[in-house]
């Protein structure tokens, strides 16, 4: 890895840790878009798959299980972007 010239070094913007800029809630208005997406297309599935079989397979539980840890990491991903400054500039 090359090291950085000391010329380009000497240019970087100085931190602002007072008042950082942030990019506001550009995270949190994409997260909603897409689990409402993702829930939609979810319960239609599961809505079909229940009135023509009438019973979910292995792959309808996969589907659900990993919609549960996707909820999850989401909740976590906006927490951390609300709590601990993940909305900031570098």
């Amino acid at each position: 890895m090359r090291s950085i010239p000391l010329s380009v070094a000497l240019n970087w913007p100085t931190p602002n840790y007072d008042d950082p800029v942030t990019r506001g809630n550009a995270l949190l208005i994409v997260n909603i878009i897409f689990i409402v997406l993702v829930t939609l297309s979810l319960v239609a599935r599961v809505y079909s798959r229940l009135t023509i079989q009438g019973k979910l397979s292995i792959a309808d539980w996969m589907i659900l299980s990993a919609y549960v840890c996707t909820c999850g990491m989401t909740a976590v991903v906006l927490l951390a972007n609300r709590h601990y400054g993940w909305d900031r500039h570098m």
